[in-house]
């Protein structure tokens, strides 16, 4: 009988740890950090936010997205330098989904034309983040002759971060696809830019296919490529 009590006694005690560090690690997502001031375009504050908080950030943006916002200096959450963008930006929200930032131009993320929203039956999580890239690329439809997203170095420096292999996921979407990843590797930065906030043809999608970037968060700051094939005009 005392052999028992003890045996319970020890699992409440896991329990309760596990409990508490699990409270603890919603804190740190929480928890306010001193930062410099940050002025730029969105995009730009949206890599500053992902590498001050080491916080995995999906956006979906049309090319027209704001060309200046300011986050002055101070000690603030994620969440409060993310509202403090939206202020800025009429039309654009975030949400919270697996501890993973999903930020977006509101028509854009609800268009039918925008390919991040098409169900896929079935996908196969591969080995790595770049080659789960370039998979996810192709089946929601890059046209034939469309360069696949993170060539090259880009693709070895994603490669770092693996996945549960063989993981198998049924009907879902693009963007649920890339949240998982996002989860599991906990180092990506993504962002499409959509010709228009709502897209329609087969050339607004191959568009926003050929100005898809992902990058691990790490290599942000000094990324010397950062969007570089966006002409200005549009940025």
């Amino acid at each position: 009988m005392k052999l028992s009590t003890f045996a319970i006694s020890i699992r409440a005690s896991v329990v309760m740890m596990g409990a508490l560090l699990l409270a603890g690690y919603a804190a740190g997502q929480q928890s306010a950090r001193s930062h410099a001031a940050h002025s730029g375009d969105l995009v730009s504050a949206l890599e500053f936010i992902s590498t001050t908080f080491h916080l995995p950030i999906i956006a979906e943006l049309p090319k027209s997205y704001p060309a200046h916002v300011l986050l002055p200096e101070g000690e603030d959450t994620a969440e409060q330098l993310l509202n403090a963008l939206t202020g800025q930006a009429p039309g654009y929200t975030w949400v919270t989904q697996d501890s993973v930032m999903l930020f977006y131009n509101s028509q854009l993320h609800y268009s039918a034309g925008n390919f991040f929203n098409a169900k896929i039956a079935t996908f196969v999580m591969p080995a790595d983040v770049a080659e789960l890239v370039l998979e996810l690329n192709g089946l929601m439809g890059s046209a034939p002759g469309i360069a696949p997203v993170m060539v090259g170095v880009a693709n070895k420096q994603l490669e770092k971060f693996k996945l549960h292999q063989g993981e198998v996921l049924n009907n879902i979407t693009g963007r649920d696809v890339l949240v998982e990843a996002a989860r599991e590797s906990n180092n990506l930065f993504s962002v499409v830019l959509f010709p228009t906030a709502d897209p329609k043809t087969e050339e607004d999608a191959n568009q926003a296919h050929m100005n898809w970037y992902v990058r691990s968060i790490d290599e942000l700051p000094h990324n010397p490529t950062r969007l570089r094939s966006i002409p200005e005009e549009v940025r």
